[in-house]
């Protein structure tokens, strides 16, 4: 299958605390995914770095295999 996007070690941490840490995991093309969470779990800022919106600290981030 064709990966559509993956995250590899991916970390991003605000200066509170709160953040996501260390998160790999891909999507393939076709594929139905959620993402559950509890407040302050990281679920947004996961998603403004897919969508370019935030940089992360640490990892990588690739969409259509382009980071």
């Amino acid at each position: 299958m064709d990966t559509v996007l993956s995250l590899d070690h991916f970390s991003k941490i605000y200066s509170n605390g709160r953040g996501a840490r260390s998160i790999t995991f891909s999507v393939e093309r076709g594929q139905v995914v959620g993402l559950l969470g509890p407040n302050g779990s990281g679920k947004t800022t996961l998603f403004k770095c897919c969508l370019n919106f935030l940089r992360a600290a640490e990892g990588e981030v690739r969409v259509d295999g382009r980071p």
